[in-house]
């Protein structure tokens, strides 16, 4: 049924989308073809990365297993065979209790692949940074105490820090006293068995798995002994807080006030979502040939089918065949609004309480100028959807205005004002109300501020949050020389400038002067510092309660 030319689903999962898959930042130059500002040199590097692409949570992976039913009442297995045999692909997730889900939400080979190479990347455009021996103090890595976050930092950590070579005493041992160390194998094996220890046994777990996983990748790639000997992945520690106490990564947890709003969000969005999900039955239930109605809650459960089978398993000729580019693009708005919804701009609360964590990227920024040679090298931080959206929207990353903010408020611009469209428009194509026939009444309390058409925004789960995004602040500093009197040469005050990437792309510094996309870094400081300022999370939470 994903019938439109050259139209491909795995393109509009929204949070769910592969990060080889995602939207790309319009206009924006890569962050690896675009040179370092002439006469200055890499300083220091802030990272903060959603976790890479993972398994379904074990709310998801119930709703899947609900689908057996469905498909049992479905009778067109002449168009799609597979429903005749279906069975879910987390059923053998379940521990033996049957009570709750073995691997719900933990890191998937995917995602191990997509964040080891994301280090590796910057290692290759950052040498002068990651090319070091690990310390913890030179390289902090923080996670938020969840298995997909801790796992996504090892295998970040796996491609970021260069390998070093094995002592003389444990070559014999590691290879099994016989064939070739392979170097590629070693490097992703890395990857692949940090994952592996942080999933049975958290932060030590990780460091073992990650050191465990080079030797034995290593000894199976049988590749020629490399001109060095074999070699590991540097064993790295991550920092973890306690869920519950975690004011950096998961502010959101420790806001009473935002907890509150969210659930006025969820309140009108579960019968709004409700009553789209039902205007896409009666296609589905045709294309199932189903011998009785199907539920919302079916229509939605068959959608994280889609997202789970397109994004984990790379096929899209089962259940995401069902969905036609028209219903695809409806599920993909729905995920939009109901992230813009919960951490995006459509409420100040969502992004002002993220005020913690643009503290600690001005605090890590200034502390490496104030050094000679900065302690900190590169800060790596691993979250989620809900850390990374609402700091981009703090910064003003994701709006399509160009004049910030649209209430007056503190905190970053809307993505969705300048283009705003409600459901009860006159007919156009990008109305969803004229596809779905919704009224103004199924909104409850008004309609989402984000336009159904979604070439015509900036804000898309895809872009802003696939599995991956990461934003990336990079400090520089030029030493200028004036000629002395004497012929010799003297330095003068170093300066330093802040270039912002979000998803590896150049983005520029919303209100910073000059016409380059790099920002002077008292500017940067001073452009945030109202933003960043403790107060305003505690007003924020304080206010809304």
């Amino acid at each position: 049924m994903l019938s439109k030319a050259g139209w491909n689903v795995r393109r509009h999962l929204g949070t769910k989308t592969r990060y080889n898959w995602r939207a790309p930042m319009p206009g924006a130059p890569s962050l690896h073809d675009t040179p370092d500002p002439e006469g200055y040199k890499p300083l220091t590097l802030w990272l903060l990365s959603r976790h890479g692409t993972r398994w379904p949570t074990e709310h998801r992976m119930t709703h899947i297993n609900g689908l057996e039913g469905l498909f049992r009442d479905a009778r067109n297995t002449l168009d799609h065979p597979w429903i005749e045999a279906w069975s879910s692909p987390v059923k053998d997730k379940l521990l033996a209790s049957g009570d709750k889900m073995l691997a719900s939400g933990v890191l998937h080979s995917v995602g191990e692949e997509e964040m080891w190479a994301l280090g590796a990347r910057l290692r290759g455009r950052f040498p002068g940074i990651a090319n070091h021996h690990y310390a913890p103090y030179k390289f902090p890595i923080v996670a938020t105490q969840v298995l997909r976050t801790s796992a996504s930092a090892t295998a970040f950590a796996s491609g970021f820090f260069p390998s070093v070579p094995v002592g003389s005493d444990y070559i014999t041992l590691a290879s099994g006293g016989g064939g070739g160390w392979a170097a590629a194998g070693a490097t992703a094996g890395a990857a692949k068995g940090a994952a592996t220890g942080v999933a049975t046994g958290g932060a030590a777990g990780a460091t073992m798995g990650a050191a465990a996983g080079a030797a034995t990748g290593g000894a199976a790639g049988g590749g020629k002994l490399a001109d060095d000997g074999p070699r590991r992945a540097q064993a790295v520690s991550v920092f973890m807080r306690p869920k519950t106490d975690d004011p950096l990564l998961r502010f959101y947890d420790t806001c009473p006030a935002y907890a509150a709003q969210l659930v006025a969000s969820k309140e009108w969005m579960a019968t709004w979502m409700s009553g789209l999900w039902a205007q896409l039955a009666p296609d589905l239930e045709r294309s199932l040939g189903l011998v009785r109605a199907m539920q919302p809650s079916e229509v939605d459960a068959l959608w994280t089918l889609c997202t789970l089978e397109a994004g984990l398993e790379d096929d899209t000729s089962r259940a995401c065949s069902l969905f036609d580019a028209r219903a695809v693009e409806v599920m993909e708005w729905v995920d939009d609004v109901r992230l813009l919804e919960a951490h995006g701009p459509a409420h100040d609360i969502n992004y002002a309480i993220a005020a913690p964590l643009l503290a600690d990227l001005g605090d890590t920024l200034s502390a490496a100028a104030r050094e000679v040679v900065p302690t900190v090298r590169a800060q790596l931080l691993f979250a989620h959807a809900e850390t990374i959206v609402p700091l981009a929207t703090l910064m003003g990353l994701l709006s399509d205005d160009d004049d910030g903010d649209d209430d007056g408020g503190e905190g970053g611009g809307s993505s969705s004002r300048s283009n705003q469209s409600n459901s009860s428009g006159s007919g156009s194509d990008a109305d969803p109300a004229s596809v779905l026939d919704l009224g103004q009444q199924r909104m409850r309390q008004r309609p989402p501020k984000l336009p159904f058409d979604h070439s015509a925004r900036l804000f898309r789960g895809t872009r802003v949050s696939p599995y991956g995004a990461n934003l990336i602040a990079v400090l520089y500093r030029a030493t200028e020389r004036a000629a002395a009197g004497d012929g010799a040469t003297q330095a003068v005050q170093a300066r330093h400038r802040v270039r912002l990437a979000y998803n590896e792309q150049v983005v520029g510094v919303p209100g910073c002067s000059g016409s380059g996309l790099d920002c002077d870094l008292d500017e940067f400081l001073e452009l945030y510092a109202a933003r960043s300022d403790s107060a305003i999370f505690e007003r924020a939470c304080r206010t809304a309660a």
